[in-house]
């Protein structure tokens, strides 16, 4: 009997241990702490211990918080706050912790707000931001994308502004008729200090080919602005009375087509993959092709001829026709990035006419 009471008594004793082995509460210390910005409380702040996900709350009302159960020794502590607008600010701390601790004063900076762009070209627009109060500012840097996905990752970094008062910039370089995602950073030596809202906008669409109506005339020779061509003068000429719009028009007779008005476009003014609509007026005398092929058409290259387009043919026999407007839609190969030509190609028969007009050239939308 005085051995079953004595292994009784064991087993008890092995099974209050383990119970109360069960409810040892976890070792840790607690941080606490008060959170200020522009010296008023900061109430629903994101407070957490970096690398831990279970150590994080927010403060109350009156700007407080409480994080129980942290280890002894270094942490990383984070404040961080989201605004209406859609940016957030933040702070970062270092602390040591060896007991219950509390932190008086945390700061949040000002978080930046990025306002609508403005002067809004086919090339540039300009961004304008709001001014950060945090004393340890670096610099704020200005990131651009193509979707609205915008962080310090996805984004290409456009700008660096080292200036706490510099809060404007010029973005240069853009394509026409393209949507752009925008986001500033404010940035201390550490890290961050918050990110603005992000604001998006699509630039203005570009003619891209130069002095279309042939309004401008070189001063010297008479001959149209940005247009190349070796028999300007006999074969094609500046007409001052026939003209679709404006003073101007070019007119071409008794031409082979070998001889062809031509223009570069720079690989940047046209881009790999997007469609464009090129738009012109043609008006011409009577296309007899009598044992001769009468013809005009627009021709489009790249400068290795890799990539070529001949564009709204028209060939006799042909009755005369007034003024009439020409459209093409046309994608850029995905494969070019040399530089473009447009050549105008006329194939007349002898004693005819031909005028163009208003030669356009633009991104669809």
């Amino acid at each position: 009997m005085n051995r079953i009471r004595v292994i009784f008594f064991l087993i008890a004793i092995l099974f209050l241990s383990c119970k109360e082995e069960s409810v040892t509460p976890t070792s840790g210390y607690s941080v606490s702490g008060t959170v200020y910005s522009k010296g008023n409380l900061v109430e629903g702040a994101s407070i957490s211990i970096k690398n831990s996900s279970n150590l994080k709350t927010r403060t109350d009302v009156n700007g407080k918080f409480k994080l129980l159960n942290i280890p002894k020794g270094n942490h990383e502590l984070t404040i961080s706050k989201s605004s209406a607008e859609g940016g957030f600010s933040e702070r970062t701390a270092s602390i040591t912790v060896e007991d219950d601790m509390t932190i008086d004063n945390l700061i949040l900076p000002v978080g930046v707000i990025l306002y609508e762009p403005t002067e809004i070209t086919d090339r540039t627009l300009k961004l304008k931001w709001s001014q950060t109060d945090a004393s340890d500012f670096r610099e704020y840097k200005i990131y651009q994308h193509n979707t609205s996905g915008l962080d310090e990752t996805t984004g290409t970094l456009i700008h660096v502004a080292t200036s706490i008062t510099d809060t404007t910039f010029e973005v240069p370089n853009l394509n026409a008729l393209e949507k752009y995602f925008y986001r500033v950073y404010a940035m201390n030596e550490y890290g961050r200090l918050g990110g603005s809202n992000i604001v998006n906008t699509t630039t203005l669409n570009r003619q891209i080919i130069k002095n279309g109506s042939f309004e401008v005339l070189n001063s010297s020779t008479g001959y149209p602005e940005n247009w190349d061509c070796d028999v300007f003068g006999s074969f094609w000429l500046v007409d001052s009375i026939i003209a679709q719009d404006g003073k101007y028009s070019l007119s071409v007779h008794d031409q082979s087509g070998v001889i062809m008005p031509w223009q570069a476009i720079s690989p940047k003014e046209l881009i790999a993959g997007s469609r464009y609509k090129l738009t012109y007026w043609v008006k011409h005398d009577e296309f007899k092709t009598s044992n001769y092929a009468e013809e005009f058409a627009i021709f489009m290259d790249n400068e290795e001829f890799t990539w070529h387009i001949q564009i709204n043919t028209v060939s006799g026999p042909t009755p005369v026709s007034d003024w009439k407007e020409f459209t093409y839609e046309f994608t850029v190969p995905l494969a070019e990035t040399s530089n473009f030509n447009i050549l105008l190609y006329f194939l007349l028969a002898p004693d005819t006419y031909a005028w163009i007009d208003n030669i356009s050239l633009i991104k669809v939308e």
